[in-house]
């Protein structure tokens, strides 16, 4: 049972840190507008969601084909769902078992909003829970924050 548990705990740590470090380097990168053609960033954030759009590929447009549309948010199914171009069709799922995902957005003041204009950095928490035998769950949450370095306000 020991083994057990020390597996599982050491499985939920990896996959937790993972879904974390996915996120956070995609999120790094919102709002990259290297040509300041179009208008782009967050397009939605809310606690349980972020959306937001970068050009990836530096020729001013933002392309589907091109994973410069991208949201995360947290399934009913209990999986964290990298999104791409705001539709349910094109969802993949990064990891199971997450029992919460949580943004919250801060402006440069360091307070908390909601006005997608006025976000410089978000907040991340993300909550594991696996089975570890016997009736038993190992969690393990990871929390950061996540500075958006391409937008200027």
């Amino acid at each position: 049972r020991s083994y057990t548990t020390q597996n599982v705990t050491a499985g939920v740590q990896q996959v937790t840190r993972t879904g974390i470090n996915i996120m956070t380097r995609d999120i790094r990168m919102a709002g990259l507008n290297p040509l300041k053609i179009n208008q782009i960033g967050i397009l939605e954030a809310s606690m349980n969601k972020i959306r937001f759009q970068h050009d990836a590929n530096g020729n001013g447009t933002i392309e589907s084909d091109q994973d410069e549309d991208i949201a995360y948010l947290l399934n009913r199914n209990h999986q964290l769902i990298r999104q791409k171009d705001g539709n349910s069709r094109s969802n993949k799922s990064l990891i199971n078992h997450v029992e919460d995902l949580t943004f919250k957005y801060v402006d440069r003041e360091d307070e908390e909003t909601g006005i997608l204009e006025d976000i410089q950095s978000v907040e991340i928490s993300l909550m594991v829970r696996e089975p570890a035998g016997g009736n038993k769950f190992i969690s393990r949450t990871y929390s950061t924050r996540v500075i958006f370095r391409n937008l200027v306000n």
